[in-house]
C-alpha cells in the first residue's frame, strides 16, 4: 500500500482472536489515512473461507487489491485486473511480470549487485516505513487509539 499509495499520516486499528483457539489475533483491521488525504483500509485474517486448496493454516491465500477514487476504480484479485473503470477511456494495462518472483529473490539479488534495482527492490528506508505502519498498528489496535505517525 504505501508504495502505491504514498506516505501515512495516522492509522486506527482493531483485532481479536475470533475463529482460532491461538495465542495471537486471526484478524486485524487497520483505517489508514494517508497524507494525500486519501484513505486506505487494511485487512489481514485467516478467519475467511474461500474455495482455495488447503493450506498449513487453512484454506488458500487470497490476494486482493482495490483502488476506488473519483476518477475510477481498479480491482486486483490475485495479481490480475478483476476490475477496472476508469474515466477517461485509459485502457486496462498489460500485464507485467516483476523482475523477481519474490522480495527476497529480489533482494537477494541486490545483496550481490548492489546495482540492481527493480520497482519491486524494497530496501532499508522503504522497509522502515513499512514496519513503522505496522507497529503502529498494532500500538492503535493495543490503544484503542489514533496513532499519528512517524512514531516518537
Amino acid at each position: 500500500m504505501l508504495w502505491q499509495m504514498g506516505p501515512v499520516e495516522s492509522v486506527t486499528a482493531r483485532w481479536g482472536t475470533y475463529t482460532h483457539r491461538i495465542e495471537t489475533e486471526d484478524t486485524a483491521v487497520a483505517l489508514v489515512t494517508l497524507k494525500s488525504g486519501a484513505l486506505g483500509v487494511l485487512v489481514g485474517t485467516t478467519t475467511f473461507h474461500n474455495d482455495r486448496p488447503f493450506k498449513s493454516y487453512g484454506g488458500g491465500v487470497v490476494k486482493r487489491i482495490e483502488v476506488n477514487g473519483e476518477s475510477g476504480s481498479a480491482t486486483s484479485l490475485d495479481g490480475r485486473v478483476a476490475m477496472w473503470k476508469v474515466a477517461g477511456g485509459v485502457e486496462v494495462p498489460a500485464e507485467v511480470e516483476p523482475p523477481a518472483v519474490n522480495v527476497f529473490q529480489d533482494y537477494a539479488r541486490w545483496v550481490r549487485d548492489d546495482t540492481y534495482s527493480s520497482p519491486t527492490l524494497v530496501k532499508g528506508p522503504e522497509s522502515r516505513q513499512a514496519v513503522e505502519l505496522i507497529l503502529a498498528i498494532y500500538e492503535s489496535a493495543r490503544t484503542g487509539k489514533t496513532v499519528s505517525l512517524p512514531l516518537a
